[in-house]
């Protein structure tokens, strides 16, 4: 399975939560030595990775950037999906974005 993205608050519970079924994020995501990245790269496929609000305005520029790989619906519905939580991070102030990996 692929990541497990939730939007949590600050005490862990789950406001939302994607699951990454197909892979899609993996395929798409930026080398971790892709400099050209500076959220993106650090999200880590076997490990946890977390956003917080003051992170989201480059989040989801970079977002926006790999959205020109994206080649299917699918891949495009999943990374409006993920756009959608990082807005809602970064409105709330009080919401942190994590990646689980495998």
């Amino acid at each position: 399975m692929g990541f497990a993205i939730r939007l949590e608050d600050e005490k862990g519970k789950a406001e939302q939560e994607l699951f990454d079924l197909e892979n899609v994020l993996s395929r798409l995501l930026p080398s971790w030595e892709d400099r050209e990245f500076h959220c993106l790269r650090y999200i880590d496929p076997w490990g946890n990775t977390v956003f917080n609000h003051l992170q989201m305005d480059e989040f989801i520029e970079e977002l926006k950037r790999i959205r020109g790989d994206a080649t299917t619906e699918v891949e495009l519905a999943f990374l409006d999906a993920i756009e959608s939580m990082a807005v809602r991070c970064k409105e709330s102030g009080e919401l942190y974005l994590y990646f689980r990996g495998d």
